[in-house]
């Protein structure tokens, strides 16, 4: 049978596409004090900078969920007399939106403004950011991770910095799998994805026979592309050509398809993992629903009670993310970067903030005030390693998020087009999901997506 191609995928193309070519063609728990918190009037609705110290001001856009950020800016200060740092806070939700409505039309403010790190080659590549390239020495950047350092740079340039890391680990409900008497992972080991859809099997369970199952075996908290490159890439299969543009040869490798054939089997033929729409496999899990969950390492904090004050009524344990058995250990890289707008009008300043906050102390301060999520830092991450305060679980959960972030992590899918280059998977995905052929599925997005590329470079 054909393939099916939705209208939701040949919208999410088309969008990905005119971006693309568009940015082608223009290439390019603290101590001491509360600090009092800066005034800034508002005139239309945009924040305006205070006058009367004779400081430099630079204008931060940051998540509003992080905590704490009013710390980190006076140790800055206390540092760099001279400049004077806004805070500005807007939910992760709305943040790209935010970008596009500042940077986007060619605003002067926010100076600095903080990333999701896949962003970064589309952000740079349409001339929103300041290059970075000569603003850091060797040792800065090798003390980044690689996979959160070669996130940050796009044809040669480096556009972000990166501030901290993110990635994924299999948690596991102890008490369901010593309940069915199925042997849970040992805290050092590292299952491959045949062991683990083995156990999920087993551990999937309807005790009504309705065909509903009381407990599932397994799910992922998201899946999205950078959550399941590195199923491809553990098999050694890339996510696009050095341009940031080619896919053929990457999505349709047969690296790839092994990879969504594998992914296709949890849904249709194994049947671990549920596809009803709306699912919240992190809460599932919480509930005790669900045995193994892959997830951010952030949930670590989350599960034992850092933000509620109580943690999962349930044993629980974590391992590195899984890979196959012919394969090699490839785990989900993200994180936050920052970055300098191309418009601002403080630039050496707002240069100042980044390479401090990214880098050395700055980079520890973050950390320990705000711990937003792993650090992008070596340093910082062999203090999670070696500090004493991570020897007792669920707290020594994080050094094998710390080890994992070191060692194996995969690189993001560099790119020009991210977002749009993930959408569009997120529609071909629900399609397999649904039963389409995976090999046929990946075959008709490299098909399409190489079409149009060629129509618009005629």
């Amino acid at each position: 049978m054909p393939v099916k191609r939705s209208t939701r995928l040949k919208r999410s193309l088309l969008v990905f596409i005119s971006l693309v070519v568009t940015a082608c063609s223009q290439q390019a728990t603290p101590m001491g004090p509360t600090p009092a918190a800066p005034v800034l009037a508002v005139i239309g609705g945009v924040p305006q900078r205070a006058e009367g110290d004779g400081r430099t001001e630079i204008i931060w856009l940051a998540p509003a969920e992080w905590s704490h950020l009013e710390y980190v800016v006076a140790e800055f200060e206390a540092q760099n007399p001279d400049i004077r740092v806004e805070i500005k806070q807007v939910s992760t939700e709305s943040m790209i939106q935010e970008v596009e409505n500042t940077l986007g039309v060619g605003s002067s403010s926010p100076d600095v403004v903080t990333l999701d790190a896949s962003l970064s080659a589309y952000y740079g590549f349409n001339g929103w950011l300041e290059s970075l390239f000569n603003n850091f020495t060797f040792d800065q950047k090798q003390d980044w991770i690689r996979a959160s350092r070669m996130s940050s740079i796009f044809n040669q340039e480096r556009y972000s910095a990166p501030l901290t890391a993110s990635t994924q680990l299999l948690f596991f409900n102890r008490d369901l799998f010593e309940r069915d008497r199925t042997k849970p992972p040992k805290p050092d080991s590292n299952w491959t994805w045949e062991r683990v859809m083995s156990a999920a099997e087993k551990l999937t369970i309807d005790e009504d026979d309705d065909g509903h199952p009381d407990v599932w075996g397994f799910a992922w908290e998201d899946v999205g592309l950078a959550q399941l490159a590195p199923l491809a890439q553990s098999f050694g299969g890339g996510e696009v050509g050095a341009d940031g543009l080619t896919i053929e040869g990457a999505l349709d490798s047969v690296a790839w398809i092994g990879a969504f054939e594998f992914y296709s089997d949890v849904f249709t033929e194994r049947k671990v993992t549920p596809t009803t729409e709306g699912f919240n496999a992190v809460e599932s899990f919480e509930r005790g629903e669900l045995s193994m969950l892959v997830a951010d390492a952030i949930n670590i904090m989350r599960f034992a009670g850092a933000y509620s004050g109580t943690g999962l009524s349930f044993d629980w344990g974590v391992t590195p993310y899984p890979y196959f058995k012919k394969g090699e250990a490839a785990s989900p890289v993200g994180g936050w970067n920052m970055g300098v707008n191309a418009n601002s009008m403080q630039k050496d300043a707002a240069m100042r903030f980044v390479v401090w906050l990214t880098t050395g102390e700055g980079a520890e301060t973050m950390w320990r005030f705000s711990t937003p999520g792993l650090p992008a830092q070596k340093t910082v991450l062999n203090l999670i390693i070696r500090g004493p305060e991570f020897d007792d679980v669920p707290w020594s959960y994080l050094r094998v998020a710390a080890n994992q972030a070191i060692e194996n992590l995969a690189l993001l899918p560099i790119t020009p087009g991210f977002p749009y280059y993930d959408a569009i998977l997120q529609g071909m995905l629900t399609d397999i999901r649904e039963g389409t052929d995976p090999e046929r599925a990946l075959n008709s997005v490299v098909e399409l997506i190489t079409f149009v590329i060629e129509e618009n470079q005629r």
